[in-house]
């Protein structure tokens, strides 16, 4: 426990001063926030998508894809407050889902890098925060 706390205040100094340095800027709307009641579907769906191809895979039926994909999405200006909470909440909510995961979003080509095991949609709570089809 005691190593657990001095882990954690170094780690709490450490992001103090990494803020004093670089000040990060959040501020979602209302809506952007609410977006999270979409994440017991998505987590519910992409766990039997996940689960589905792990099955068609090991019976050699359709094996796994695996892609690396890029998607449009609306990044805005890097030092925008708006757009750097939409981006976070993209990638924080989307990556909750087992079969998408978000690896980043590029400002200066405002495009979404993410990896999928199956090809499948962008999900609309992405397409709300930024992501275009």
């Amino acid at each position: 426990m005691e190593v657990g706390i001095i882990a954690t205040l170094l780690a709490t100094a450490g992001t103090a001063v990494i803020d004093l340095q670089y000040p990060s800027r959040f501020a979602p709307s209302l809506g952007e926030l609410l977006s999270w009641w979409r994440l017991p579907w998505y987590l519910l769906s992409g766990t039997w998508e996940i689960m589905k191809v792990a099955i068609t895979d090991l019976l050699g039926t359709d094996p796994a894809e695996s892609l690396f994909r890029v998607s449009p999405f609306a990044a805005g200006k890097k030092n925008d407050e708006r757009a750097v909470a939409r981006r976070v909440l993209a990638v924080t909510y989307t990556t909750v889902a087992p079969n998408f995961i978000i690896l980043g979003i590029n400002c200066s080509d405002q495009k979404m890098l993410f990896h999928q095991i199956k090809r499948s949609s962008v999900p609309k709570m992405t397409q709300r925060l930024g992501a275009r089809p």
